[in-house]
């Protein structure tokens, strides 16, 4: 046969690459509300920085696990904004519980599968080095089971980004740093 048939045509456009969208649209939407906390957490640490004597102990660091390590020693119970930043503390514990996940979400490899009611099945592999070793990791994931991680890791990124904001609030004019650089 010789027929001319456009690409788009001969496309399938069954269960797995309608499942395929799903997990991408999802591990998007993790992603965003990663990077909403992960953003949230720099601009409280510049600001924080920037506040007169109690800021010299904030540590603004280059990789994102150590930005959330000095976000918790700055609002630790004897931390230079304990007082302050109590419930910031609460909502950071809250979203270093998804810490692993995280990982796994943003550096893991992708192996799609799908079930016999069309529902994907999301395997991640990730390769990690520790003490100049290779560890692997995989995490496994049900549509259902992502659904509600989704719903939880939003949850925890809103309460983090509020919280975080609120306590910049507090110390952007003693910082010197007005609201529209932020």
């Amino acid at each position: 046969m010789n027929a001319i048939t456009s690409i788009g045509t001969l496309a399938a456009n069954g269960p797995f690459d309608d499942a395929c969208r799903r997990v991408n649209e999802w591990r998007g939407r993790c992603m965003h509300a990663l990077s909403c906390a992960e953003d949230a957490v720099t601009k409280c640490l510049v600001v924080l920085a920037q506040v007169p004597d109690r800021g010299l102990t904030v540590r603004l660091q280059h990789l994102i696990g150590q930005r959330y390590d000095a976000l918790c020693v700055a609002v630790a119970a004897d931390g230079a904004f304990a007082h302050e930043g109590r419930a910031a503390s609460v909502a950071l514990q809250s979203m270093l519980t998804h810490a692993t996940f995280r990982n796994e979400i943003c550096h893991g490899v992708a192996k799609v599968a799908v079930d016999r009611s069309d529902r994907w099945v999301l395997v991640l592999r990730t390769t990690t080095l520790r003490a100049n070793r290779m560890e692997r990791s995989t995490l496994v994931v049900e549509e259902a089971e992502g659904a509600q991680q989704l719903i939880e890791l939003i949850r925890a990124s809103r309460d983090l980004c509020s919280k975080l904001g609120m306590l910049r609030k507090q110390f952007e004019p003693t910082a010197g740093i007005s609201a529209d650089m932020m």
